[in-house]
């Protein structure tokens, strides 16, 4: 079994809009071998959790492994990009709550990433680009707020994400494929595109898009597929996952076990975590989205 983890690292680069094409030609290039007879990988599993940077989570590592392109512990950002002379926060290892949730919309991402807000598209953006408008957008929304968003979480702190990085691979290079929201990337993860989407646009959503997404191509290439949820599958925002004849590939997550351990899973497995929390569920919210404690997305995975 191939388990993949990804999230929505909020880094930049000028190739950042083709790393979810990029990922389901990977995902293609995994699973097409699958069909041999005798091959040893039968299933892929992928959960996606949400916001949390590369550093946030994972950056310490680097102090472990120098291969991992981590943290040094002396990186900062100042208050005013645009002064020289500001102040700055320096990063530290003593993240535990992010509470309230950082901006990360599409221009609070770009003030992020470039010091102020911009649409600019390669090759007119800098680069590389500064990456030191993180504490300024903190202070935007909340004053004092500067501080929380510079800590990093030790990977004790994390400790089952930084045994699966120990134990198997991670991507350091992975990017947001667009410097935003939750459902334009997880649009971009299932067919290549966020669907001309900046922002969570709660009415294109509920319309649903036309668009061929990676569960359709598996179904025409006889490849069995499954999509696991905890709350809401995000996979209905296609029209074609609506589809009566799909109805019997959803199952809530309590089921991924059980399938798992009786060898039932499919070729291909995608899980959405539990997005918010309900009354009597029998779990918090475990996306990995800020405010909640890591514990529980720990647990997820």
């Amino acid at each position: 079994m191939l388990l993949l983890f990804a999230r929505v690292f909020p880094r930049a680069d000028p190739a950042a809009t083709m790393a979810r094409l990029l990922n389901l030609l990977a995902i293609a290039i995994i699973m097409w071998p699958m069909l041999a007879v005798g091959h040893t990988v039968k299933h892929v599993v992928v959960l996606m959790m949400e916001n949390r940077s590369f550093d946030h989570m994972l950056g310490y590592l680097h102090k472990e492994n120098p291969e991992i392109d981590g943290i040094r512990g002396n990186e900062s950002n100042p208050y005013n990009p645009a002064d020289p002379n500001s102040p700055v926060i320096v990063i530290s290892d003593e993240a535990e709550y992010v509470d309230p949730d950082p901006g990360h919309s599409q221009p609070a991402t770009s003030q992020q990433i470039f010091g102020y807000e911009t649409t600019c598209l390669a090759p007119d953006c800098p680069n590389p680009p500064p990456m030191n408008g993180f504490v300024a957008n903190a202070e935007d929304k909340q004053e004092g707020m500067g501080v929380n968003v510079m800590r990093c979480f030790k990977p004790e702190n994390v400790p089952v994400i930084s045994e699966l990085v120990r134990q198997f691979a991670v991507f350091d290079k992975w990017y947001s494929s667009v410097p935003g929201p939750t459902q334009p990337n997880r649009l971009y993860m299932h067919s290549g595109s966020s669907q001309g989407l900046a922002h969570n646009d709660e009415i294109a959503l509920a319309r649903g898009f036309e668009a061929k997404c990676i569960f359709q191509l598996l179904s025409e290439h006889g490849i069995s597929w499954k999509s696991y949820f905890q709350i809401v599958p995000a996979t209905v925002f296609f029209k074609w996952m609506r589809r009566p004849e799909n109805w019997g590939n959803y199952h809530h997550f309590s089921l991924f076990e059980e399938h798992a351990a009786a060898g039932t899973l499919p070729a291909y497995s995608f899980i959405d975590p539990g997005y918010f929390d309900l009354p009597g569920q029998d779990f918090a919210q475990n996306d990995d989205h800020p405010r909640y404690a890591p514990l529980h997305n720990e647990e997820m995975q």
